[in-house]
């Protein structure tokens, strides 16, 4: 049998067994190294994917719903009220207005025209979705059709086009202030935005502190804190710890007024990268934003953006996402416990070409139906939606990220062990230490 193997092999050689045998080097090289492979794992696995990443919590998504309500500038009262004073920009400080006069670098000015939050929105402020004008234009048709006994009863045009009229920008748009409130729910934990502190993203040059787009984020992520305005009870507790969506500053401010609009206007901001006064805050009834400053932190100017057919947003429109991420998990905290619920929001565009809706006019000419009025809206589509994930304890991916842990320590292990008899100066004399030959008689 022996002579139909190679020469130097031996029938023997293919019964061999590996026992495990321990052998101490006393080479510090090997020692250091090896303890060092050993440390980082440790605080990848330990540090880093549990106790900072949250990975032994099973993550469930979030469902919630959402309303929206959109208000004119006013000063620091409600627009329902019959005081309350409207503040709008005077159509010559406008440069997209035909009356603007300063030197203007827009592309287009047209006749603007002064809408409250009820023209803006004639159908009503109910769901997580708006449909806000920034530009209007009304066309008259007149009736083409007369069905009578003579033609059969028959009508092959409704209505027929008489004149168009020139197109119109909403002033001041950017100046109108939108309230969001919603709410979460996941099995048990559930509630709403008002009994928690609220945070936005704000991408912006580590250099020049200038808000970029938030996504993709070309420079630094931040979370702002959403203050509530001082003198108001908004119903959460001050101080609590954002989602763990980015790391970053938060907001402190410190302005005293008495009036919401006021002390929105009034307010001083310690932070050079923060939201400029106004821009954004807190009430008891929900969140507040510019309209101006959502389109800043999607990257957006309605005059300096444009489709691919060079018009700018104010004349085509566009969506805009506000999306609200709902989180219960904080590095290092929630492993021993905090599942505090906090949310952030996140302005991104969805671009769209031309985005209008086209219908009937509210108010009809007086011979309607001889002649009926229809209006032409561009503008920008806010949507709210609701997201974010809630992370509950679960020992098998607890027990998936130690597996993980008792993987990396072998291959630490083959690693050295590799140096220890292939690449160092006395490779052999550790090789025979660790592999000895014992022969059966």
């Amino acid at each position: 049998m022996g002579a139909c193997l190679p020469k130097g092999v031996s029938f023997s050689d293919f019964f061999l067994y590996d026992t495990s045998k321990i052998v101490r080097i006393h080479d510090k090289r090997l020692g250091v190294f090896y303890y060092t492979l050993v440390f980082m794992i440790v605080c990848w696995v330990i540090g880093f994917q549990i106790l900072y990443g949250n990975e032994h919590f099973k993550l469930y998504d979030v469902k919630g719903s959402s309303r929206m309500t959109i208000q004119q500038p006013t000063a620091g009262c409600n627009p329902n009220d019959p005081d309350c004073r409207d503040t709008w920009k005077p159509l010559s400080q406008l440069p997209y207005c035909e009356k603007f006069t300063g030197k203007s670098d827009v592309k287009y000015q047209r006749p603007c025209i002064f809408a409250d939050q009820h023209e803006l929105a004639p159908n009503g402020m109910l769901e997580g979705e708006m449909f806000i004008p920034t530009r209007i234009d009304h066309h008259i048709e007149k009736q083409a059709c007369n069905s009578t006994a003579e033609n059969g009863w028959r009508c092959d045009k409704r209505y027929r086009l008489e004149s168009m009229g020139e197109n119109q920008y909403v002033a001041d748009i950017e100046d109108f202030t939108l309230l969001f409130v919603h709410n979460y729910y996941r099995g048990q934990i559930m509630g709403n935005s008002l009994n928690h502190q609220g945070f936005y993203l704000q991408c912006e040059d580590e250099k020049t502190g200038e808000i970029l787009k938030t996504r993709p984020c070309e420079g630094v992520l931040r979370e702002r804190k959403i203050e509530c305005l001082p003198g108001l009870d908004c119903g959460f507790s001050e101080g609590k710890l954002p989602p763990p969506v980015a790391k970053g500053l938060l907001l402190q401010k410190k302005e005293k007024a008495t009036t919401h609009r006021s002390m929105a206007l009034e307010g001083s901001n310690d932070d050079e990268n923060a939201a400029g006064p106004g821009e954004t805050f807190a009430l008891p009834a929900g969140d507040i934003f510019r309209l101006g400053f959502l389109l800043k932190l999607a990257g957006l100017d309605l005059d300096h953006s444009f489709n691919k057919a060079g018009e700018p947003l104010r004349e085509s429109g566009t969506i805009l996402e506000v999306q609200v991420e709902y989180s219960n998990l904080r590095p290092f905290l929630s492993t021993f416990g905090y599942s505090e619920v906090g949310y952030v929001y996140r302005v991104v565009e969805r671009h769209m070409e031309e985005l209008k809706t086209e219908g009937y006019a509210l108010s009809q000419p007086p011979d309607h139906p001889i002649h009926r009025l229809i209006e032409n809206r561009h503008g920008v589509l806010v949507r709210l939606s609701v997201g974010g994930s809630f992370g509950n304890f679960n020992v098998v991916y607890l027990l998936v990220m130690l597996t993980t842990s008792l993987a990396l320590l072998a291959t630490a292990t083959r690693i050295v062990d590799f140096l220890a008899i292939y690449v160092l100066q006395k490779k052999d004399v550790y090789r025979s230490f660790k592999y000895e030959q014992a022969q059966h008689e």
